[in-house]
Parts: C-alpha cells; structure tokens; sequence
C-alpha cells in the first residue's frame, strides 16, 4: 500500500516483521508526460530510470526492438559503473546481463551472449567516453514511448463480471483485456472525466459529455478501490496543474 503523506504514519498500518520493524520500498507512484523536460535532478531520472526500465525489459508482454535493447543495457551498464567506480564497465555488463537480457528475451531472438555483447562493444566504449546521464536520457526516451509507461493496473469486473483491467497513468484511464496490457480497448482522457468515486466495491465515473452513460465497475474489495481512486486523484492533479501552467 502507498503511504499516505499527509498523514502520520503508524506501525498498525504497515507489515513488519518481528525482527527488524516495519518494511518500506521508496517507488515512484506519478509519472510525468514528458520526462525529459520534467525531471530535473538526475537521482530522480536514475530512479524512474530504474524501476521502468528493469519492470519493461522484464516483461513478455513488452516488445523492445534490439537497438533499443543495445541502448537500454549501455545505459544501465554505465550507471552500474558511475555507482560503483572501481567496477570495470564489461565485467559489469557481464555480471548484470541476466537483468537486461531474461531468458525470454534470449529465446525470442537467434542471438547469444557473446553475440549481444558484441553488439553492445560499441555503443558502450562510446558512452564511456560521456557524463553517465547522456546514455540514461536516451534511454528514457524509449521507456517513455512504451505503451505500458508508467500504467497503474487493477483488476475489474464489469455488471456482467467479466474480467478486465483499469489503467491509470499521466494521460488518463484506460480499459484492457486481462490477456493484453499493451493496447486498451478503450482510453479516457483527464479532460473528458467529471467525477470519479466509490461505494464498498463499486466504482463510478462520470463524464463531462451530458449523454455519455455513468461507468461503474467492481473491484475486489473496497481497499482497492481506496487505492484506485488515491492514484486517479493525483493524476488528475497533476494534469491540472500542467494545464495551468501551458
């Protein structure tokens, strides 16, 4: 669960365990439209830049051409490198290559690990030669491009209960099929939602457009509804807040 910010937090609210306390995982939960232009700091790009890229490299469902792969493990490799300076950048690539390159990834194409690692030579000597940020920023680039950028899913049911997922993320609210999480079968933009809220495991959106019909959906338990609408909010408010500064 997230950790609401504005308020104390409380060891009841937090699984621990006996031994060692209470147990918190620092994750990004809002996502920028465009990250280039958004995140300023660069510990905040290594952030995002870690958590995206190892959740999208790591799923079948994900489809990365190879440049993209080569980019993605220059730009991990070297910041592998910039955290642990005495490390030599190939021995790097070599111990860490199950990371960018799963088993899944290996079977779906007719190439090995010496093959990949030629290919990554290059392009890393190169990077080498640069601040540690310029890899990392290109490949930002390509984790923002991804389909699957920065969605939020939750499991749903609709008034026929049949299966399916919500999406949430800086754009909007998107509908999926369980099966495929990579193309919605139905989007909504921030600026086309009126209200959104809940009652025990229903939740309800309405829409600005007078005819368009109430959404309601089922969520296995209010707690997730909680969460659903915590994230909806933010989004939200942060797409407000862009839009009065554009």
């Amino acid at each position: 669960r997230w950790i609401d910010l504005d308020k104390p937090v409380s060891i009841k609210n937090c699984k621990s365990l006996p031994e060692t306390g209470a147990h918190f995982k620092f994750a990004i939960q809002f996502f920028p439209e465009c990250m280039k232009v958004q995140l300023v700091q660069d510990c905040v790009k290594v952030m995002f830049f870690k958590q995206e890229l190892l959740r999208l490299v790591s799923d079948v469902e994900v489809k990365i051409t190879s440049e993209n792969r080569i980019i993605n493990a220059v730009a991990y490799v070297c910041l592998v490198a910039h955290e642990n300076p005495k490390e030599n950048h190939f021995n790097i690539l070599d111990k860490k290559f199950h990371l960018i390159f799963p088993a899944h990834v290996l079977d779906s194409y007719d190439i090995s690990k010496n093959e990949w690692i030629e290919y990554i030579k290059q392009p890393l000597e190169i990077a080498m030669t640069q601040h540690y940020t310029d890899p990392l920023c290109a490949a930002l680039s390509f984790i923002e491009q991804s389909p699957m950028y920065g969605v939020n899913y939750f499991e749903i049911k609709n008034k026929k209960k049949v299966n399916f997922l919500l999406g949430v993320d800086c754009f909007g609210l998107s509908i999926y099929r369980p099966t495929n999480r990579v193309e919605p079968i139905n989007a909504f933009s921030w600026s086309e939602l009126n209200k959104v809220s809940y009652v025990d495991t229903k939740f309800f959106i309405t829409f600005l457009k007078e005819k368009s019909k109430e959404f309601v959906f089922e969520a296995k338990s209010s707690r997730v509804c909680d969460e659903m609408i915590k994230i909806i909010m933010g989004n939200h408010k942060r797409f407000m807040r862009r839009a009065e500064e554009s």
